[in-house]
């Protein structure tokens, strides 16, 4: 048996970062409701679904894909624990120079919050379809088939 494919990373990063984004929109939303910014609503969401799928989806993949380089590293899948780690620290470095860059002036707070409701769920879903795939690929890779 072969290593297991890119692609179950990647798919599974990106539903983990359009999923966070949906979080993120709601959150967005509720904050709004309750300071009274209801005539924002609108376009909140018009707005933030579709840049905000989109840009999760993507987010979601990038973290697949280091998911993925690092597991075809060790042979096998990250823990969970690792996984999420991997996911909300990727996208807080991102974020931190993405600020920094176009001289925005988010807070640390904010920043850290963003790369955690966007980056835990592609953290976490992105991994081989089976865990066992990994092993066995690597008892192939052997001559223990």
């Amino acid at each position: 048996m072969r290593k297991p494919k890119i692609e179950s990373y990647l798919w599974r990063g990106m539903l983990g970062g359009s999923s966070g984004a949906l979080v993120g929109i709601g959150l967005l939303a509720v904050y709004l409701s309750s300071v009274g910014s209801t005539e924002l609503l609108p376009q909140v969401f018009a707005v933030g679904l579709s840049l905000g799928l989109t840009g999760g989806a993507l987010m979601g993949g990038a973290i697949g894909a280091i998911i993925y380089s690092i597991a075809a590293r060790n042979g096998k899948d990250p823990d969970a624990t690792v996984r999420v780690l991997i996911g909300v620290s990727s996208l807080l470095v991102y974020s931190l120079v993405v600020n920094l860059l176009s001289g925005g002036n988010r807070s640390f707070l904010f920043n850290l919050a963003y790369a955690i409701v966007v980056g835990v769920l592609p953290g976490l879903l992105a991994r081989s379809k089976n865990g066992s795939e990994w092993s066995e690929a690597a008892r192939h890779s052997q001559g223990r088939a």
